[in-house]
């Protein structure tokens, strides 16, 4: 499958629960890597010191362009490869020295949950007043 902007997906295993779409909560885990093989980074891989589900609001620009064009064709329990093209990635702009400027990049993603963005309950207003 390839998105409109051109993520190229595959299907690994297709999930059967809710859609990822836009504005929800979607909580995933992914490892990147380059072309070569070279992993960049992960939340699955202790090496990178950050396992555990990542969470994003789908389509706000919270992730690089390429996973919010092809998170919204995905459901939860869905694994897959992304190809995402290095203008949907990080552009002309290093992330570090394990990623090079236009580089294209490999995501095996799988989406653990998909649920609605609640915002966090705010403290109650106090009354002008004092009362």
């Amino acid at each position: 499958t390839k998105t409109p902007k051109g993520v190229f997906i595959k299907i690994e295993r297709q999930g059967n629960g809710p859609k990822a779409d836009s504005g929800l909560l979607i909580s995933v885990n992914y490892t990147g890597s380059l072309k070569n093989g070279t992993k960049f980074d992960s939340n699955v891989d202790p090496a990178f010191g950050h396992v555990g589900p990542f969470e994003f609001v789908a389509q706000t620009g919270a992730v690089v362009p390429g996973w919010d064009d092809a998170i919204v064709l995905l459901n939860k329990g869905t694994k897959a490869k992304l190809f995402v093209p290095a203008m949907l990635a990080y552009g002309s702009n290093a992330q570090g020295e394990k990623l090079p400027a236009f580089s294209d990049l490999i995501f095996d993603l799988e989406v653990m949950d998909v649920k609605p963005n609640v915002a966090p309950a705010q403290a109650p207003t106090q009354d002008p007043h004092g009362h």
